[in-house]
């Protein structure tokens, strides 16, 4: 920033003879003033310096223009002299902190945003347009949404904006990462030293849930799902569902994904399953009726016999009995099959932690019973059909049609064959 000196810059200087040289140092050129030498605060030059020696020079800047700045410092008296050029640009705009700093942070789990602040130092606007560059760069994000005062555009005279910066290491094997955020344009823009530091996370995890689950085919159904670390873990876990039946028509996850770390070490989350099983009916065109119609038919017309018995028979006792008899074959050929219908399925949920390439996925398997409710209906208009129950309340399922149906859950099908 103009008028502002710089943090020192040292500058190492080795003697390579066998004896002792001067190591005096100045500085010169268009814009020397600028640049401030002395000696080093660590192992600083004195007058001379011992063969094979090294010690320190401390350069520290500060600009008086706004513009790019140059100079050379000079060191030690001829023939045993060496030139260093010294170059720096003032510019009206700050930006704290510099460096920004990340520290470590596990492969592949973004870090929790930075916040760089801007300020404008000049009388007038400046533009604040922004860019990561560098070896890493891809590593370091940075974006004005969410922070305080988002930089714009521009900036107004003495004003500040910020923007905020997000390390997600890629680095493998893991390790230092640097980039640079430069702010502004040329000559006044600022550079801001990106750091950090990609570790493998430690520990490990666990994916468990229920070894079974009951479902009503159909219907959406729940199972809970428990993401455990252990051994120091820390990051993101992805979940996944799949369905290891065909019956399996749907699984997902919600969330897809939780954050373990260390206040937090168990997330829970649920897999949304949806699983169906078919009934199977006989066709109309059938010839020979099923064992339980012919049940039925028998029943019927013993409970006829006895009403027609009952007149001619001339014991009360004989009557009564014949009455109690007619009114069970009735009765029973009423009663026609069906009940629950139960079918299986398994679904697998998986957790993978992008942040840690060493640990396999970890996985959990559910096997699922699949029940739906069902009795016959007698024909309607010339079909027959089904009553599909979900719970206490009745789903109609029509036959007169000749294809797989799979209504609401409800699956019928009607063979396209003739028996004779």
């Amino acid at each position: 920033n103009l008028n502002t000196p710089s943090a020192a810059m040292t500058v190492t200087v080795t003697n390579n003879s066998t004896g002792t040289l001067p190591v005096t140092f100045a500085v010169t050129g268009p814009n020397g003033g600028d640049f401030a030498a002395a000696s080093g605060a660590t192992n600083g030059c004195g007058a001379t310096l011992a063969a094979a020696g090294t010690c320190t020079v401390d350069v520290v800047f500060t600009p008086t223009v706004v513009a790019a700045e140059a100079a050379t410092l000079t060191i030690g008296t001829a023939p045993n002299t060496v030139a260093v050029a010294l170059t720096g640009t003032g510019s009206n705009l700050t930006a704290t902190p510099n460096p920004l700093a990340f520290g470590t942070q596990n492969l592949n789990t973004p870090s929790a945003a930075m916040t760089v602040t801007v300020t404008n130092s000049s009388a007038g606007t400046l533009p604040v347009a922004f860019a990561v560059t560098g070896a890493n760069a891809g590593d370091f994000a940075a974006a004005t949404a969410g922070t305080a005062t988002p930089c714009g555009p521009t900036l107004a005279a003495t004003g500040t904006c910020t923007i905020g910066v997000i390390f997600t290491p890629t680095l493998v094997p893991a390790g230092a990462e640097t980039a640079t955020l430069t702010i502004g344009t040329a000559p006044n823009s600022v550079a801001v030293a990106l750091t950090g530091t990609g570790t493998a996370a430690t520990g490990t995890f666990a994916v468990t849930a229920p070894a079974t689950a009951s479902l009503t085919s159909g219907v959406s159904g729940a199972i809970p799902v428990t993401v455990t670390g252990s051994g120091g873990f820390t990051g993101t876990v992805n979940l996944t569902c799949a369905g290891g039946t065909a019956n399996v028509s749907s699984c997902t996850m919600m969330p897809t994904s939780v954050s373990i770390t260390a206040g937090t070490p168990t997330q829970m989350a649920a897999a949304n399953v949806v699983a169906t099983i078919s009934l199977v009916v006989p066709p109309d065109t059938l010839k020979t009726p099923p064992a339980s119609s012919l049940r039925q038919v028998i029943f019927l017309a013993l409970g006829i016999a006895m009403l027609f018995m009952i007149p001619i028979t001339q014991r009360r006792r004989a009557r009564l009995g014949m009455v109690a008899a007619m009114l069970v074959f009735v009765v029973v050929a009423g009663c026609g099959g069906g009940g629950p219908s139960t079918g299986t399925g398994t679904v697998t949920i998986t957790g993978t932690a992008p942040g840690s390439p060493a640990l396999p996925p970890q996985t959990a398997t559910v096997n699922l019973t699949i029940t739906t409710h069902w009795r016959p209906r007698g024909p309607e208009n010339g079909a027959r059909g089904l009553f599909c129950f979900y719970g206490s309340q009745p789903r109609g399922t029509s036959q007169s049609s000749p294809n797989f149906r799979n209504i609401d859950g409800c699956s019928t099908l009607r063979p396209s064959f003739h028996l004779f």
